[in-house]
């Protein structure tokens, strides 16, 4: 839920209000981390079992417009790995998201995922993923002096349809901590994700740990 941290930079740089009117913000970044791949089949007297890490990195950019307490938030994500034939892809992302801010600096919001994962950006020669999530971000807090700490976590309901057309349901949780400074647009931070298919015969797990810098800008109000 990059999407919290954006806004809230955005807020602390240029004094902006969200329930004072409707608020842009832009954000653009990059992340490098390791993608980690598991995989075991067996069906008909016939198994497999494959698994590696490979060093994964990427670009991000998004923009969410606030407004009151409500939000609405599109994210585009690309990364690549480049590791051996079975790890050795491009992954791009899009989100679609709506949500409100709560009381207690809590914030709830609700997607939709498109991935593409194959040779190549919006390619999905490997498989495209999609599906929707649910999404949390909780109360943020200081640490070292000026410094603030955000966090969210998010759940999602995803499934994967081959180039067979072979379909399998992808159940992912994911989490995410950035750290920022009040007047400065820059934020740094970690995120973990994890989207896994256990079924009879067929096991796929794919994680992602990903250290990202992210610079937010405000778009539209101010």
């Amino acid at each position: 839920m990059m999407k919290k941290i954006a806004v809230g930079v955005a807020l602390a740089v240029w004094g902006s209000s969200v329930a004072a009117q409707m608020v842009g913000v832009g954000r653009v970044g990059a992340l490098a981390g390791v993608y980690d791949f598991d995989f075991e089949f067996s069906a008909g007297g016939v198994s497999a079992n494959e698994s590696s890490s490979e060093l994964s990195v990427g670009l991000l950019t998004g923009y969410t417009v606030a407004w009151e307490t409500f939000f609405a938030d599109l994210a585009l994500e690309y990364q690549t790995v480049d590791g051996d034939d079975t790890a050795d892809f491009d992954r791009t992302d899009i989100l679609v998201s709506v949500g409100a801010f709560l009381p207690a600096d809590f914030s709830a919001s609700i997607g939709y995922r498109f991935g593409y994962q194959g040779d190549g950006a919006f390619d999905d020669d490997f498989y495209n993923e999609t599906g929707p999530f649910v999404g949390v971000g909780f109360p943020s807090f200081g640490v070292g002096g000026d410094w603030t700490v955000s966090t969210s976590a998010a759940v999602n309901f995803t499934e994967l349809e081959f180039p067979n057309n072979a379909t399998a349901d992808f159940f992912g949780i994911s989490g995410r901590a950035a750290v920022s400074k009040p007047g400065m647009p820059h934020a740094f931070g970690l995120r973990l994700q994890q989207f896994s298919d256990d079924e009879d015969g067929f096991d796929l797990t794919e994680t992602y740990g990903h250290l990202f810098y992210q610079y937010n800008f405000l778009a539209m109000g101010g």
